[in-house]
């Protein structure tokens, strides 16, 4: 995402790499958590994009500070698998697009 690695969870984003830190997706509440506990937390808004209530970047000193972010990785992972799966789009060409075709073309 974003030109970057990014990691997904049911066809939705959870955790990507941006810039110099991580971005990641939790609950509402742990992510406000995080950003009032945590002085290496902050606000993900990439491309300049407005503050988002749900994402979080950590951006540690050191890439071996991560380890201490791997339950919040976990959080992530489980709060994602929480919600509903993601719907696939049928865009143009899609297989999905072609068979509504075909059904509105059989009436």
């Amino acid at each position: 995402m974003f030109g970057y690695t990014a990691y997904y969870v049911r066809r939705r984003l959870a955790i990507c790499l941006y810039e110099q830190g991580v971005g990641i997706k939790l609950h509402e509440k742990a992510a406000k958590r995080l950003l009032e506990t945590d002085p290496n937390v902050v606000p993900f808004q990439p491309l300049g994009k407005p503050r988002m209530r749900e994402w979080v970047q950590i951006n540690p000193v050191e890439s071996g500070e991560y380890r201490q972010y791997q339950s919040v990785f976990d959080e992530s992972v489980q709060y994602l698998l929480s919600q509903p799966p993601k719907a696939r789009k049928a865009g143009p060409g899609s297989s999905c697009a072609r068979a509504q075709e075909a059904k509105q073309t059989q009436r």
